[in-house]
């Protein structure tokens, strides 16, 4: 009798005592919650304080004392709310995840068929690049604002279509070596082959500019030819040596009365009074440049662009022939550089018409590289039919 009840006392002491672990765990697992929660550290004091309450609990047999709980702040309900609308996000991603990564080479082909057929949709209809200054400007800025008064409500005449044409040698004196006589005819020579492309004359002739010599409806020309009124014939007449055309590109003065601004046509251009190098505007006989520039401006109204445009592709072709056969040409160091207004969206169409290129290689890398981990595993197997069987 004695050996059952203390056997029996025994066992409800072990399991008083089992059940007080659990509670005790149970306890600290609730404050890890609530601590995380509050981003702070329970004292562990409470945390002994609520063991012995389950402990007397358990002793006597009456229910532990609850604590009360805190009243949710404005944050936990923002959170819980932020939580209840990402459950289900989660729970799709996750499960597309474990889906992807039982069926790998089902996700791979079709996102490189979607791919490719996504492209070819868009290739196929009205597919368009604009390159224009609209695109890189933040939509509402106040330099867009300014832009759109200008061209629509002040008035005022259309911007030029400028074409810059640039002669140097590198970095070396354009002038100097004796060869200022030859690069001004290779000046000319660009010029002469611009004004020669068919429909020069009919697309200038819509430009409100007048020659100031010849009288002449035409585009303005803003280079070194303006020494001899953009006429190659006068060149050819008056200059026969580096020395008259050093004089004549030293003067203040084009022969039409416009004041010479020496740094908009002969870049980094020195000049020598006998004694020290000064100012080309004020004085002086020009010894130095490294640069020929010549800036070309074709008609810029909205109606006279689908002209334009055919006209500056012609010319750059034009331009490009030349720039080749002085590449060719032996014992010349001269080189020509061109930039007209639609060059910057034929390069942007370039980079992109080059990237498409690509695709191919991009659908060849991405299917021999989903089958390179196989072939390493079991080289005797077919490449794509390994991951299939």
């Amino acid at each position: 009798m004695l050996c059952d009840s203390l056997f029996g006392f025994s066992l409800e002491h072990r399991e008083t005592t089992t059940t007080i672990h659990k509670t005790k765990r149970k306890i600290e697992f609730v404050h890890i919650l609530a601590n995380k929660k509050k981003s702070t550290v329970m004292p562990a004091a409470e945390v002994e304080e609520d063991v012995q309450k389950m402990k007397a609990s358990a002793m006597t047999g009456e229910p532990a004392p609850q604590k009360e709980e805190e009243p949710l702040t404005c944050s936990d309900r923002w959170t819980n709310t932020i939580n209840s609308f990402m459950k289900p996000i989660l729970n799709a991603l996750l499960k597309l995840t474990r889906h992807a990564a039982l069926h790998p080479m089902s996700y791979t082909v079709s996102i490189i068929v979607i791919s490719i057929a996504l492209m070819a949709i868009g290739l196929a209809t009205n597919f368009n690049v604009a390159a224009d200054e609209d695109q890189w400007t933040a939509t509402g800025t106040l330099s867009v604002k300014h832009g759109k008064w200008i061209e629509d409500e002040s008035g005022f005449p259309a911007e030029p279509r400028y074409m810059h044409l640039i002669i140097h040698r590198g970095g070396l004196n354009v002038v100097g070596d004796d060869l200022a006589k030859d690069g001004v005819e290779r000046v000319f020579q660009m010029v002469d082959v611009v004004r020669n492309t068919p429909g020069y004359a009919a697309l200038c002739a819509n430009r409100d500019y007048y020659h100031p010599v010849t009288g002449e409806k035409t585009c303005d020309i803003i280079s070194v030819t303006n020494f001899w009124n953009d006429d190659t014939e006068l060149l050819r007449n008056t200059t026969v040596s580096n020395a008259d055309a050093i004089d004549a590109m030293s003067k203040k003065t084009f022969p039409s009365g416009i004041w010479v601004d020496f740094d908009q046509i002969i870049g980094k251009n020195q000049c020598n009074d006998g004694a020290s190098l000064v100012n080309c505007t004020e004085s002086g006989t020009l010894s130095y440049g490294e640069s020929y520039v010549t800036v070309i401006g074709l008609p810029g109204e909205e109606e006279d662009e689908d002209e334009a445009l055919d006209f500056e592709k012609d010319v750059i072709d034009n331009l490009m022939d030349l720039q080749d056969a002085w590449k060719e040409e032996d014992g010349n160091d001269f080189r020509l550089e061109i930039d007209v207004y639609r060059s910057f969206g034929d390069e942007f169409m370039r980079a992109i018409s080059a990237d498409f290129r690509k695709c191919a290689f991009f659908c060849y890398c991405s299917y021999f590289g989903f089958d390179l981990p196989y072939i390493i595993l079991d080289p005797t197997k077919p490449c794509s039919r390994l991951s299939l069987s």
